[in-house]
C-alpha cells in the first residue's frame, strides 16, 4: 500500500504551483500521472488488473503500468521505477515512444498524464509482475481488444477506450 508522499500540484498548463500529501489532494487540485503501454512483437498489448486494495477502480484492468508522480519526479523517471515496481520490466528511455501528454478529469480526480508506448521484441513474453502492485495480467489482441472496450460491462477502468485508440493509432504505425 502507498505511503502518504507529496504530489506536485500543477496548473492548467502543467505548471508546478506547489506540493501537498497525497491524502490531502482535493478534486479541484490537478497533478501528474504516468502511463506505460506494453506491446509484444505482434502488437498486443499486456493489461494490468488493480489489485482490491486500490483507492480507485480496485479489480479493474487498465494499461501496463501507472504511476501518480511524486514529488522530485519527472513522467519519465515515474515511469521506469513503476514499470519495475509493478512488471519487473525496466525500458530504457530512448525505446520509449511517446504518445502525448494531455489533462484528464475523471470521478477519481484531475490530472495530467503522460503516455508512453514500448514494443518488446517477443510475443507475449513472460512478465514477473508484483503481485503486491497488480493482481494480474493478461495479453490481449487489438481485436480482443477493442472487442472489450465496446462492452458496457467492460472489465476496463473506464476513459481507457479513448487513450488505448490514440496509442494504437501511434503503436500499428511503428514497424
Amino acid at each position: 500500500m502507498p505511503t502518504d508522499e507529496y504530489l506536485n500540484i500543477v496548473d492548467a498548463s502543467d505548471k508546478t504551483i506547489g506540493k501537498k500529501l497525497r491524502t490531502e489532494i482535493s478534486k479541484s487540485d490537478i497533478y501528474r500521472v504516468s502511463s506505460l503501454w506494453v506491446f509484444d512483437q505482434d502488437k498486443n498489448l499486456l493489461v494490468a488488473q488493480r489489485p482490491e486494495w486500490k483507492k480507485h477502480d480496485s479489480g479493474k484492468w487498465t494499461e501496463s503500468a501507472v504511476g501518480t508522480v511524486e514529488h522530485g519526479e519527472t513522467y519519465e523517471s515515474n515511469l521506469v521505477k513503476e514499470a519495475w515496481e509493478e512488471l519487473g520490466i525496466k525500458p530504457s528511455l530512448p525505446d520509449l515512444v511517446f504518445i502525448s501528454k494531455q489533462f484528464h478529469e475523471s470521478k477519481n480526480g484531475r490530472m495530467f498524464g503522460a503516455m508512453y508506448a514500448i514494443l518488446l521484441d517477443q510475443v507475449r513474453p513472460k512478465i514477473d509482475y508484483s503481485q503486491k502492485e497488480v493482481s494480474n495480467i493478461d495479453w490481449v489482441s487489438h481485436s480482443d481488444m477493442i472487442s472489450q472496450l465496446a462492452n458496457i460491462d467492460s472489465r476496463f477502468v473506464d476513459g481507457l477506450e479513448k487513450f488505448y485508440t490514440e496509442v494504437w493509432e501511434k503503436v500499428s504505425s511503428v514497424k
